[in-house]
Order: structure tokens, then C-alpha cells, then sequence
């Protein structure tokens, strides 16, 4: 009983330990450098809460609140990212950075750095700019079965993944396109947004973003572990990324405590 009860306790401290050393970002991640309003932030196998001058890791998934107030702003390799209210994003961090977007609103304004371009990624399509120039700017769209994308200026460059092809569009300024999640039919390129595109977009989204970094307060508090996270939470944004799916099950699936043998009495 002491030895079970032992190894439990040495679990719970690693799991602690771990959660604690994930908080903080290496210098260089992608910084919150805007934040009206706490979101939530998946690390690990924990839920945190988390705000403005946050350092994101590979693997984070951050979803902002489902209040009217905008969002949040993300700065990385240079460039400026605007996430929308009732937001979703999983991030990897490798080469560059991609944002996948889950369900929601992005605006990326491209950076100066050429080697290392920030993307973005949503039911199957991988979005990138057609250049380094930082006036290119696009917008993402994906919910109710429909991912949109409109550019707002310079150009990108989309490829979608449709039954092991790729097929690859290019988008210039002010164009629009837009198609069923995860279908096997190319994506619908129109001159200009649907009606219900701009008036569901989020109003900040129409101004050029304005990046904050230089200008941010100093670092808050780290972000405040609030649960262990669970699979369930994560279920409902991963409808059209099954590989994320599998993945994140397996690292929110509950450890499997195994019982110590029972001691053996020896007869004196």
C-alpha cells in the first residue's frame, strides 16, 4: 500500500515538474504581443490560462474566448498574426512557423524574413505567401464545413491535399476562394469575398495589423495552470485533422498506473 501510494506521489511530482518547465518559451518563440482578454492555452497535458506576452511552443494549442472583443496577436519570424474571438489554433514551430487554424479567423502580414516564412494550414489546404515582401496579407476562414481564404494584398500561394495529390492555386490581391473542408474537389476561385465572409469577419481584421513586440509591457505573470487537460476538450476542433487527432489522443490519453506487487511475508 505505501510502496502504491508512493509511486503515485512520484507521478503526480513529475507531471507538476513537467507542467511547470513548459510554461515558459525559449526567447525567439512566437509572442503574444496582444491580449484584451485571457485565452486558453493546451501545453502538454495541461489547460492554461495565459495572456499577453506569453512564449508559444511547438505543439500549443491556443483558443481564444468566444467574447465579441478581438482576439489576440501573435508575432513570429517577423511576421504579424491576428487571431479572431471563438478562435483555434494548434502551432508547430520547426523550420518556421504554421499556424492550423481548427476553427475560426487568422490575418497573416508577412514578415521580412525570407528563409523562414510563417504559414498557415486548415482542412487540408497549407497557405504560404508567393514572397517575403511585407505587405502581403491574407485572411482564413474555417467553420460550418467551409474553409474561405480572401488575399488582401500581394499574393499566396495555396496547395491542397486531395487524395494523395496536390494541386496548388495562386492567389493574387483581393482575391477570394473557397470550398468544402476536406473535399476532394479544388477550392472555388472568385473575384471577390461573399457577402457573408465580410460581414462575418471580425471588423479589426480590415485594418493593416501593426506589429507590438518593440512596444510590449513587460513580461506578465506565466501562464497559470488551471486542469489537467482531456481529450474531450480537444474533440471538437479536430474533425477535419484526423493525423492531429491520433496525436493529440495519444498524449491526452490517461497514464496507466501499475500496482506494485504485493509484499511477500516471510514466517519467522
Amino acid at each position: 500500500m505505501y510502496r502504491l501510494s508512493f509511486l503515485l506521489l512520484l507521478q503526480a511530482l513529475a507531471w507538476t515538474s513537467t507542467c511547470c518547465a513548459a510554461v515558459a518559451g525559449p526567447a525567439g518563440a512566437p509572442l503574444v504581443s496582444l491580449a484584451e482578454q485571457p485565452f486558453r492555452l493546451l501545453r502538454g497535458t495541461g489547460n492554461y490560462v495565459a495572456g499577453r506576452g506569453a512564449r508559444l511552443q511547438d505543439g500549443d494549442i491556443v483558443a481564444t474566448s468566444t467574447s465579441s472583443t478581438p482576439g489576440i496577436q501573435i508575432e513570429a519570424d517577423g511576421a504579424t498574426v491576428a487571431l479572431g474571438p471563438a478562435t483555434q489554433v494548434y502551432i508547430t514551430v520547426k523550420a518556421s512557423t504554421n499556424f492550423v487554424l481548427l476553427n475560426g479567423w487568422m490575418k497573416i502580414q508577412s514578415g521580412a524574413n525570407p528563409n523562414n516564412p510563417v504559414s498557415a494550414s486548415a482542412g487540408g489546404l497549407h497557405v504560404s505567401v508567393a514572397n517575403s515582401a511585407v505587405n502581403n496579407a491574407f485572411i482564413l476562414h474555417a467553420g460550418a464545413g467551409k474553409t474561405e481564404l480572401f488575399v488582401e494584398s500581394g499574393e499566396a500561394l495555396v496547395d491542397q491535399a486531395q487524395a494523395g495529390q496536390h494541386r496548388q492555386l495562386r492567389l493574387a490581391r483581393e482575391q477570394y476562394a473557397a470550398g468544402v473542408r476536406n473535399a476532394q474537389q479544388p477550392m472555388t476561385l472568385l473575384p471577390r469575398p461573399s457577402r457573408q465572409f465580410s460581414s462575418d469577419m471580425p471588423p479589426v481584421f480590415a485594418d493593416r495589423l501593426a506589429p507590438l513586440a518593440s512596444s510590449a509591457a513587460p513580461a506578465p505573470a506565466a501562464p497559470r495552470l488551471d486542469h489537467r487537460a482531456v481529450f474531450a476538450e480537444v474533440v471538437p476542433w479536430l474533425t477535419d485533422e484526423p493525423a492531429l487527432r491520433q496525436s493529440l489522443q495519444r498524449r491526452l490519453a490517461p497514464r496507466k498506473i501499475v500496482a506494485a506487487p504485493a509484499a511477500q511475508l516471510v514466517p519467522r
